[in-house]
C-alpha cells in the first residue's frame, strides 16, 4: 500500500467518524477544516459527504451508517449557524454609550435630589426667620359673622362668644362638618402668616374643630370638607396636623389646660409651619398648588346627638412681613 493510499484511507476514516459524530464534534470540525483546506466551499455536510464519496470511489464500499443522534445533531448544528450568522455582534461602542448615558442621567439625578434638599432646608430656615408685625386684616367673632368669609358644610355654625358649632341635624350621617371660609386667598408671591384664637375646652372625641388651609373652592356638602387641604386638628384631648397626603406629620400634642390657643400657620409658595401656643408641630412643604389660590378655613366635626355645648373660635388675624 502506498503512502498516498494510507492517506487517503485515514482520511476516510475521519470523515467516517465525522459523520458518526455529527456537527459540533471535534470530528466534524477537524475534517471540515481539511476538506476546506483543499479548496472547496460550500455547506459543511455536503461537502463532507462529496469527500467521502471521491474516496470511495473505485474502492469496495464501506457502509456507513448514522451515529446516534445524528439527524437530531445536524438540525441542531443548522439552526445554531443560522442563529450565529443573524446575532447581531458584539457592539462595544454601544456598550460605553449606554452606560455614560446611564451614569449621565444619574448624576442629574442626585444633583436634583441634592438641590431639593437645600432648597427644602432653606425654605423651612427662611421661614422661621420672618417677622410678622403688620395685622393685614382681623376677623372678630362677637355678634354677627364678619365680612370676607363664607359658610360651608351642613352643619349650622352661630356666632355667640365666639364662632360654635350647633347640633347636627336629623339627616347627618356619622358626622356632620361645617364652618366658614375665607373669601380673600393668602398671598403665594410673598410669605404670610394666619393666627387663629379659639376656646378649645368644649373638644372631645364627639366634637373636633378643624383649622385648614386648602387649594380647592369646592366643599363637600356633609362635612365641609375640600380634596387637598393641610389641617390642624383638635380631638379629644389631642392636636395633630395632617397633610394633603393624607399623612398625620406630627407628634401628638395635648390640648393645654386653659382653654385658650393660638394655632399659627406661617406660609410661602411652598412650605408652611405650623404651630400652637408657640411649639411647633410640623415644618415642611405644605403640598398645595402653589399656582392656585391657597384659603384658610375653620371647620367643626359633630356626632349627631352631642349637645350644643361646643368650642368657640375667637379670632382669625392676618399678619404681613416686617423688618426685624
Amino acid at each position: 500500500m502506498t503512502e498516498s493510499d494510507i492517506e487517503s484511507d485515514a482520511f476516510l476514516k475521519l470523515l467516517t467518524e465525522a459523520m458518526r459524530a455529527g456537527p459540533g464534534s471535534p470530528e466534524w470540525r477537524q475534517a471540515v477544516e481539511r476538506v476546506r483546506a483543499s479548496g472547496a466551499s460550500g455547506e459543511e455536510y455536503q461537502l463532507l459527504l462529496t469527500a467521502r464519496e471521491h474516496l470511495e470511489s473505485g474502492k469496495e464500499y464501506r457502509s456507513i451508517g448514522a451515529g446516534p443522534d445524528f439527524t437530531r445533531k445536524v438540525m441542531e448544528g443548522l439552526d445554531a449557524d443560522a442563529n450565529a450568522s443573524s446575532r447581531p455582534g458584539f457592539d462595544t461602542t454601544r456598550v460605553v454609550a449606554g452606560l455614560g448615558g446611564m451614569l449621565v442621567v444619574g448624576v442629574i439625578v442626585l444633583v436634583a435630589m441634592l438641590w431639593w434638599k437645600s432648597s427644602d432646608a432653606t425654605n423651612r430656615q427662611d421661614l422661621a426667620a420672618l417677622y410678622f408685625p403688620t395685622t393685614t386684616s382681623l376677623s372678630t367673632f362677637d355678634s354677627f359673622t364678619p365680612d370676607g368669609w363664607r359658610k360651608i358644610g351642613m352643619l349650622p355654625v352661630i356666632v355667640k362668644r365666639g364662632l360654635r358649632p350647633q347640633s347636627a341635624p336629623a339627616s347627618a350621617g356619622e358626622v356632620a362638618g361645617g364652618g366658614i371660609v375665607s373669601a380673600v386667598a393668602l398671598p403665594t408671591s410673598v410669605a404670610s402668616a394666619v393666627e387663629v384664637t379659639l376656646d378649645a375646652s368644649a373638644v372631645s372625641e364627639d366634637v373636633a374643630a378643624q383649622i385648614f388651609l386648602t387649594d380647592q373652592p369646592q366643599f363637600s356638602e356633609d362635612r365641609a370638607t375640600s380634596d387637598h387641604e393641610l389641617v390642624w386638628l383638635a380631638k379629644g384631648t389631642d392636636v395633630r396636623v395632617i397633610t394633603p397626603d393624607g399623612k398625620v406629620v406630627s407628634p401628638a400634642q395635648t390640648l393645654p389646660a386653659s382653654a385658650g390657643i393660638v394655632v399659627r400657620f406661617v406660609v410661602n409658595k411652598t412650605h408652611i409651619i405650623v404651630s400652637s401656643n408657640n411649639t411647633t408641630l410640623y415644618t415642611g412643604p405644605h403640598q398645595l398648588d402653589p399656582a392656585r389660590p391657597h384659603l384658610v378655613g375653620i371647620r367643626f366635626l359633630i356626632k349627631p346627638g352631642v349637645e350644643p355645648v361646643s368650642p368657640a373660635i375667637t379670632s382669625v388675624r392676618f399678619l404681613g412681613l416686617g423688618e426685624k
